[in-house]
């Protein structure tokens, strides 16, 4: 590349993001039995600390709209308490499409 040119930051590859995930999710993971607990806020506390890494504020939504996006995550695989790293990576990608769902239908009402 020449210099003076921009290309894609590599920290946005998705190698680098699973990598990232699977750190904070093993940080997470108190109990580690590979499966973060909503119980026990590791869950939350996974979400938080991902969005932070790529400095995406923590969506305004309800406790009630998170576990509703949890047990959405959660409804195939039942059996196991808690979430997997890919379940995890799925519910924090959901939370961050309900949040620009929100924000949008919010300003939408003004």
């Amino acid at each position: 590349a020449e210099v003076g040119t921009q290309e894609a930051a590599p920290t946005q590859s998705l190698e680098f993001q699973e990598a990232v995930a699977q750190i904070l999710f093993q940080r997470c993971d108190a109990r580690g039995c590979g499966t973060l607990s909503w119980k026990d806020g590791e869950v939350m506390s996974c979400l938080q600390q991902l969005l932070m890494t790529y400095r995406i504020p923590l969506p305004e939504l309800s406790p009630e709209s998170l576990l509703a996006i949890y047990s959405q995550v959660k409804e195939n695989n039942s059996e196991v308490e808690g979430l997997t790293l890919q379940q995890m990576c799925d519910f924090a990608q959901k939370v961050s499409e309900a949040a620009s769902r929100w924000e949008v239908s919010d300003e939408s009402q003004e």
